[in-house]
Protein backbone atom coordinates (compact mmCIF):
# COMPACT_ATOMS: atom_id res chain seq x y z
CA UNK A 1 0.00 0.00 0.00
CA UNK A 2 1.48 3.33 -1.04
CA UNK A 3 1.72 5.86 1.78
CA UNK A 4 2.34 9.53 1.21
CA UNK A 5 4.95 11.37 3.25
CA UNK A 6 2.21 13.66 4.58
CA UNK A 7 0.22 10.72 5.94
CA UNK A 8 3.22 8.81 7.24
CA UNK A 9 4.65 11.82 9.06
CA UNK A 10 1.27 13.00 10.30
CA UNK A 11 0.28 12.69 13.94
CA UNK A 12 -1.11 9.33 14.95
CA UNK A 13 -0.28 7.44 11.75
CA UNK A 14 1.15 4.41 13.54
CA UNK A 15 -1.79 4.34 15.96
CA UNK A 16 -4.20 4.43 13.01
CA UNK A 17 -2.44 1.49 11.36
CA UNK A 18 -2.52 -0.43 14.64
CA UNK A 19 -6.25 0.25 15.03
CA UNK A 20 -6.98 -0.89 11.47
CA UNK A 21 -4.98 -4.09 11.96
CA UNK A 22 -6.78 -4.77 15.23
CA UNK A 23 -10.24 -3.99 13.86
CA UNK A 24 -9.82 -6.08 10.71
CA UNK A 25 -7.84 -8.89 12.31
CA UNK A 26 -5.34 -8.65 9.48
CA UNK A 27 -1.98 -10.29 9.99
CA UNK A 28 0.50 -7.37 10.11
CA UNK A 29 3.03 -9.46 8.18
CA UNK A 30 0.60 -9.48 5.24
CA UNK A 31 0.79 -5.69 4.97
CA UNK A 32 3.59 -3.83 3.22
CA UNK A 33 3.61 -0.06 3.33
CA UNK A 34 5.44 1.57 0.44
CA UNK A 35 7.24 4.85 0.96
CA UNK A 36 9.44 6.83 -1.39
CA UNK A 37 12.88 8.01 -0.49
CA UNK A 38 11.58 11.60 -0.41
CA UNK A 39 10.27 11.10 3.13
CA UNK A 40 13.83 10.95 4.36
CA UNK A 41 14.83 14.29 2.89
CA UNK A 42 12.87 16.73 5.04
CA UNK A 43 13.02 15.03 8.44
CA UNK A 44 15.01 11.84 8.28
CA UNK A 45 15.23 11.41 12.05
CA UNK A 46 11.46 11.60 12.46
CA UNK A 47 11.00 9.23 9.51
CA UNK A 48 13.31 6.69 11.19
CA UNK A 49 11.25 6.93 14.39
CA UNK A 50 7.92 6.50 12.61
CA UNK A 51 9.20 3.60 10.51
CA UNK A 52 10.60 1.90 13.63
CA UNK A 53 7.17 2.20 15.28
CA UNK A 54 5.51 0.68 12.20
CA UNK A 55 8.03 -2.18 12.19
CA UNK A 56 7.17 -2.90 15.85
CA UNK A 57 3.62 -3.63 14.67
CA UNK A 58 5.00 -6.37 12.41
CA UNK A 59 4.23 -4.49 9.19
CA UNK A 60 6.67 -4.72 6.28
CA UNK A 61 8.15 -1.61 4.68
CA UNK A 62 9.12 -1.12 1.05
CA UNK A 63 11.21 1.64 -0.48
CA UNK A 64 9.27 2.45 -3.64
CA UNK A 65 10.65 3.83 -6.92
CA UNK A 66 14.18 3.31 -5.71
CA UNK A 67 16.79 5.12 -7.73
CA UNK A 68 14.63 7.92 -9.09
CA UNK A 69 14.81 10.59 -6.42
CA UNK A 70 17.38 11.86 -3.99
CA UNK A 71 18.51 8.35 -3.38
CA UNK A 72 21.42 7.55 -1.18
CA UNK A 73 22.67 4.04 -0.68
CA UNK A 74 22.93 4.94 2.99
CA UNK A 75 19.10 4.91 3.10
CA UNK A 76 19.13 1.17 2.49
CA UNK A 77 21.22 0.71 5.59
CA UNK A 78 19.73 3.38 7.83
CA UNK A 79 16.02 2.86 7.27
CA UNK A 80 14.21 -0.26 8.30
CA UNK A 81 12.87 -1.32 4.92
CA UNK A 82 12.28 -4.96 4.03
CA UNK A 83 11.96 -4.49 0.30
CA UNK A 84 13.40 -2.31 -2.44
CA UNK A 85 11.23 -1.64 -5.48
CA UNK A 86 13.25 -0.89 -8.59
CA UNK A 87 11.58 1.83 -10.63
CA UNK A 88 10.02 0.85 -13.94
CA UNK A 89 12.29 3.21 -15.89
CA UNK A 90 15.19 0.84 -15.21
CA UNK A 91 13.13 -2.19 -16.24
CA UNK A 92 11.68 -0.68 -19.43
CA UNK A 93 15.14 -0.03 -20.88
CA UNK A 94 16.86 -3.25 -19.92
CA UNK A 95 17.77 -4.41 -23.42
CA UNK A 96 18.43 -0.99 -24.94
CA UNK A 97 20.27 0.47 -21.98
CA UNK A 98 22.97 -1.69 -20.45
CA UNK A 99 23.56 0.97 -17.79
CA UNK A 100 19.95 0.58 -16.57
CA UNK A 101 20.37 -3.20 -16.42
CA UNK A 102 23.67 -2.83 -14.56
CA UNK A 103 22.14 -0.48 -11.99
CA UNK A 104 19.13 -2.77 -11.50
CA UNK A 105 21.41 -5.79 -10.99
CA UNK A 106 23.65 -3.87 -8.57
CA UNK A 107 20.68 -2.64 -6.52
CA UNK A 108 19.28 -6.18 -6.45
CA UNK A 109 22.58 -7.64 -5.23
CA UNK A 110 23.04 -4.90 -2.62
CA UNK A 111 19.49 -5.30 -1.32
CA UNK A 112 19.95 -9.06 -1.04
CA UNK A 113 23.24 -8.59 0.81
CA UNK A 114 21.35 -6.35 3.27
CA UNK A 115 18.63 -8.99 3.74
CA UNK A 116 15.96 -7.27 1.66
CA UNK A 117 13.77 -8.59 -1.12
CA UNK A 118 13.51 -6.84 -4.48
CA UNK A 119 10.48 -6.05 -6.62
CA UNK A 120 10.80 -5.00 -10.25
CA UNK A 121 8.15 -2.45 -11.18
CA UNK A 122 6.63 -2.02 -14.61
CA UNK A 123 7.09 -5.52 -16.00
CA UNK A 124 5.03 -5.55 -19.18
CA UNK A 125 6.48 -8.38 -21.27
CA UNK A 126 7.68 -11.93 -20.71
CA UNK A 127 11.12 -10.80 -21.90
CA UNK A 128 11.25 -8.20 -19.11
CA UNK A 129 10.06 -10.83 -16.67
CA UNK A 130 12.86 -13.16 -17.74
CA UNK A 131 15.38 -10.31 -17.43
CA UNK A 132 14.36 -9.35 -13.89
CA UNK A 133 14.35 -13.00 -12.85
CA UNK A 134 17.86 -13.35 -14.29
CA UNK A 135 19.20 -10.60 -12.01
CA UNK A 136 17.51 -12.13 -8.97
CA UNK A 137 14.36 -10.09 -8.38
CA UNK A 138 11.98 -12.22 -6.32
CA UNK A 139 8.91 -10.15 -7.07
CA UNK A 140 7.52 -8.22 -10.00
CA UNK A 141 4.54 -6.08 -10.73
CA UNK A 142 3.20 -4.63 -13.91
CA UNK A 143 0.78 -4.96 -16.78
CA UNK A 144 2.07 -8.46 -17.61
CA UNK A 145 0.23 -9.64 -14.49
CA UNK A 146 -2.74 -7.29 -14.29
CA UNK A 147 -4.05 -3.99 -15.51
CA UNK A 148 -5.37 -1.43 -13.04
CA UNK A 149 -8.79 -2.47 -11.80
CA UNK A 150 -11.56 -1.31 -9.54
CA UNK A 151 -12.02 -2.61 -6.00
CA UNK A 152 -14.94 -4.86 -6.98
CA UNK A 153 -12.96 -6.25 -9.94
CA UNK A 154 -10.01 -6.98 -7.66
CA UNK A 155 -12.28 -8.68 -5.15
CA UNK A 156 -13.77 -10.88 -7.89
CA UNK A 157 -10.31 -11.76 -9.19
CA UNK A 158 -9.05 -12.69 -5.75
CA UNK A 159 -12.10 -14.88 -5.14
CA UNK A 160 -11.53 -16.60 -8.47
CA UNK A 161 -7.95 -17.47 -7.60
CA UNK A 162 -8.54 -18.29 -3.91
CA UNK A 163 -6.29 -21.15 -2.97
CA UNK A 164 -4.10 -20.65 -6.02
CA UNK A 165 -0.96 -18.66 -5.15
CA UNK A 166 0.10 -16.10 -7.70
CA UNK A 167 3.51 -16.80 -9.19
CA UNK A 168 5.74 -15.72 -11.98
CA UNK A 169 5.35 -18.12 -14.90
CA UNK A 170 8.47 -20.15 -15.69
CA UNK A 171 9.95 -19.46 -12.25
CA UNK A 172 10.73 -22.68 -10.46
CA UNK A 173 11.05 -20.79 -7.17
CA UNK A 174 7.33 -19.89 -7.38
CA UNK A 175 7.99 -16.24 -6.64
CA UNK A 176 4.94 -14.15 -5.92
CA UNK A 177 3.79 -11.63 -8.51
CA UNK A 178 2.49 -8.41 -7.00
CA UNK A 179 0.12 -6.41 -9.16
CA UNK A 180 -0.81 -3.00 -7.91
CA UNK A 181 -4.40 -2.03 -8.76
CA UNK A 182 -5.01 1.67 -9.16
Amino acid sequence: MNISARHLMGPGFCATVATILDTTGMDPAALALEVTEGIFIDDGDRAVTVLADIKKLGVHLALDDFGTGYCSLAYLRRFLVDMVKIDQRFIANFKRNTAAATVAAAVTNLAHDLGMSVTAEGVETEQQQDEVLSIGCELAQGFLYARPMTGPDLSARLKAIAGHPLHLPHDTRRATADSRPN
